[in-house]
């Protein structure tokens, strides 16, 4: 099992990352998005920050299955739109989500995990040119992928 935290990220955070600049964050006025907190073992000093959507209409990230909410929505965990921080001041207040869905991310935890580490890894993989994808297959995972946003903390030089 991992270690894992839900937060909200910090007002500091979308000051630093407007939305004019940064324009595939997730931003909503007045408020900011639940998400989980990752650690990934090649990120060091870094936290992956993976946000909970009600409705998302993609294949990039966990779709929850078995929460009341999931049986009228798209809701999950996408990963299109994590974020990467290595300030403490980028974590906001704790948060808390869905009895169900927290239930559900739980018994989830590695599967998650893994399979975010692997969407990761694919996009670093590509854009570094060791395993290139096909460019509908890279679009159809990254078109609108915040992970462009991350290159200098996933060390892409490109």
């Amino acid at each position: 099992m991992y270690d894992y935290e839900i937060k909200k990220l910090s007002k500091q955070f979308y000051k630093d990352y407007p939305h004019n600049q940064y324009k595939e964050i997730l931003t909503k006025e007045g408020r900011s998005y639940d998400v989980a907190l990752f650690e990934i073992d090649y990120l060091a000093d870094c936290y992956v920050c993976v946000p909970f959507r009600t409705e998302m209409k993609h294949n990039n990230g966990y779709k929850f299955k078995f929460s009341n909410r999931s049986k009228k929505h798209q809701s999950g965990l996408d990963f299109s739109k994590l974020v990467i921080v290595s300030k403490d001041d980028y974590i906001g207040e704790n948060s808390t989500i869905d009895t169900d869905e927290y239930q559900e991310f739980k018994r989830q935890e590695d599967h998650i995990h893994h399979n975010l580490e692997k969407y990761i890894h694919d996009y670093v993989e590509h854009v570094n040119g060791y395993i290139p994808l096909h460019i509908k297959q890279f679009d159809r995972k990254y078109k609108y992928s915040t992970l462009q946003y991350f290159h200098k903390e996933l060390g892409i030089s490109k």
